[in-house]
């Protein structure tokens, strides 16, 4: 992963100075420090903000329960999920992740519903405004024992 990471020019990961792997069972996770070009304005969308999430999938209800990890405070209203069939190709309904909060930071914690969508077969989390299809900053595709 680490080489993968190196080697390839991710969206935001080509500047990455410092990369993590962790392994832990059958979870590995990635980290990156990106560092900010002072001398250069941030742009809303491709430069989004760098979050750790967890995340844990209730097979018996159908939900997933999505934990904001670390990160920096951000507007709830920049935050979005949407519900992925696998054959969805450039369909996004975004759906805000925090619909009743302003604000959220590391230790906040939403549910999502995958039985609104009994086709969806997985999560993304969306960065950018309600009416831009924005940036993927993470996707859950839970294991499902049938």
């Amino acid at each position: 992963m680490k080489s993968a990471i190196e080697d390839e020019h991710y969206t935001g990961m080509a500047a990455a100075d410092t990369i993590d792997i962790g392994v832990d069972g059958r979870l590995a996770t990635a980290g990156a420090r990106v560092p900010l070009q002072p001398d250069e304005p941030r742009d809303f969308v491709p430069d989004p903000p760098q979050i750790t999430w967890g995340v844990a999938f209730d097979a018996e209800t159908s939900t997933v329960t999505l934990r904001y990890e670390l990160g920096p405070e951000l507007d709830a209203d920049r935050l979005w999920y949407d519900l992925v069939p696998v054959d969805a190709v450039n369909r996004i309904e975004n759906q805000p992740l925090w619909p009743d909060r302003d604000t959220v930071g590391p230790g906040d914690e939403t549910t999502v519903e995958m039985s609104d969508r009994p086709d969806a077969d997985g999560v993304d989390v969306r960065w950018g405004p309600k009416d831009d299809p924005g940036m993927r900053l993470f996707s859950y595709v839970p294991e499902r024992t049938e």
